[in-house]
């Protein structure tokens, strides 16, 4: 299929690589492109960027949590007139020492063209020798363009003269400082979309400017010369009749787009609640996803929503099939120390609190004890840890292995109808656990049906 597309990378994280997409992806759809997006790694709140500006979802591109056949098989099936394609860290940065699941590995399944963002400042002839040994670090690496970050209309055409000069790189134009479209960050990375104040006027003023710093025909060119793309996973058919309730509001946002496009593919009816508005999980509801997110920025709220935490009380009274991940698994503890002890659910023992750094972090390959609501024992389940949340008892069902690496540890709680703890998953990557949640979740319909 032919796919025109290209890759947006650079040297390293903090270079603007979301802004600078942000900007080409707004200056197309002024352009009157239909333009599709993609983010590599596992990040939840860049998307929601991408969505904010095209109204479409957007799809995570990860070889660890999918594999390279399903992110071929995502870029196809999500595929327009245009795909943007948003790296992660630095180029070549993947896990470990290696560049496995990095931006330049998926550069290679995908066959993109990519395209550098760099910031220079502090640099003249030095970006250039920078960015030529990014080009040729690898005989593959697929580097074709560069655009530059935060530079002024005056120093452009100096900038440009160096690298026309010095290296072999297409020149794309460049993206001035922009103070007011800046966005702000926390713990987690960058503030989500939904919180940032004037989203639409920023997307409009950084599509805009895209339109007369950067050469959105250079990059039109060099998305169609991309080789066609395809791929051989076959059609979802549909599992069960079921219902899933998830929370979805400004404490519980990180969901994968993809995971629930899955679900529901295979015949799951997501039933959406907000536990910020004190709602209950719905009564026809079969079971229950409780996602990552904020909820350590609205404590007070959820501590008090004691319709929300008696029906959470109640779900699991029931047994009804739970996923609880990161933020999801926070509310279910006992207490939230802040600035006071919150309480909250009381599902599992202890308390949770705010560090000041990350704890556990990165892929893992979890393994469990026993069978479980995902796992059956000896099976692996790939996911990713990202918080810097501690909880006082953060489970032990659960062993996760990092990839490439001799460390790893116990943690989550699993049972025959729950799946709680830090570790987020991809359903979609991991279609065997995502039968089995349903499966189970038809169960639990079967029985209510049978009930008196």
């Amino acid at each position: 299929m032919k796919c025109p597309r290209v890759l947006i990378a650079a040297p390293g994280s903090g270079s603007g690589k979301t802004t600078v997409t942000m900007a080409i992806l707004s200056a197309l759809k002024f352009k009157g492109v239909h333009c599709a997006s993609f983010k590599i790694g596992p990040d939840y709140i860049d998307p929601m960027f991408h969505k904010n500006i095209l109204h479409l979802p957007c799809s995570n591109l990860d070889s660890f949590l999918l594999g390279e056949e399903r992110c071929k098989h995502l870029l196809v099936k999500n595929s327009r007139e245009f795909q943007v394609i948003e790296g992660v860290m630095g180029y070549y940065d993947g896990i470990g020492t290696s560049s496995d699941s990095s931006t330049y590995e998926m550069a290679k399944i995908t066959e993109s063209p990519v395209i550098l963002v760099m910031s220079l400042k502090g640099m003249a002839l030095s970006a250039a020798a920078i960015a030529t040994g990014l080009q040729n670090f690898k005989q593959d690496s697929g580097i074709q363009g560069i655009i530059f970050n935060g530079i002024t209309d005056m120093m452009y055409p100096y900038y440009k003269s160096i690298f026309e000069t010095h290296t072999s790189l297409k020149v794309l134009g460049y993206l001035p400082k922009m103070e007011d479209c800046e966005i702000g960050s926390r713990h987690l990375g960058l503030i989500t979309a939904e919180e940032v104040n004037e989203i639409e006027d920023i997307i409009k003023r950084l599509g805009e400017m895209a339109l007369k710093t950067i050469d959105l025909d250079g990059i039109l060119d060099m998305g169609k010369e991309a080789p066609s793309i395809s791929s051989t996973l076959g059609e979802t058919k549909e599992l069960a009749n079921v219902n899933l309730a998830i929370g979805k509001d400004l404490a519980f946002s990180f969901y994968y787009d993809d995971t629930l496009q899955y679900l529901e593919k295979l015949g799951v009816r997501l039933l959406p609640f907000s536990p910020l508005k004190n709602e209950r999980i719905p009564e026809d509801a079969h079971g229950l996803y409780l996602g990552g997110g904020y909820p350590e920025n609205y404590m007070e709220e959820l501590s008090n929503n004691y319709i929300f935490l008696d029906s959470i009380r109640r779900a699991f009274q029931k047994k009804l099939p739970i996923i609880a991940e990161c933020g999801g698994f926070m509310v279910l503890q006992e207490f939230f120390k802040g600035e006071r002890e919150y309480p909250l659910a009381g599902i599992f023992p202890g308390s949770c609190e705010m560090t000041s750094r990350l704890q556990n972090f990165g892929y893992l390959s979890l393994s469990a004890k026993e069978d479980s609501l995902l796992l059956k024992a000896g099976e692996n389940l790939h996911a990713h840890e990202f918080h810097y949340s501690k909880s006082e008892f953060p489970g032990d069902f659960f062993y996760g292995q990092k990839p490439k690496s001799k460390r790893g540890w116990a943690t989550g709680y699993g049972s025959k109808h729950y799946y709680v703890g830090y570790p987020h998953l991809h359903l979609f990557g991991n279609p065997k656990a995502a039968k089995r949640f349903i499966m189970k979740m038809k169960e639990y319909k079967e029985e209510l049906w049978q009930k008196p």
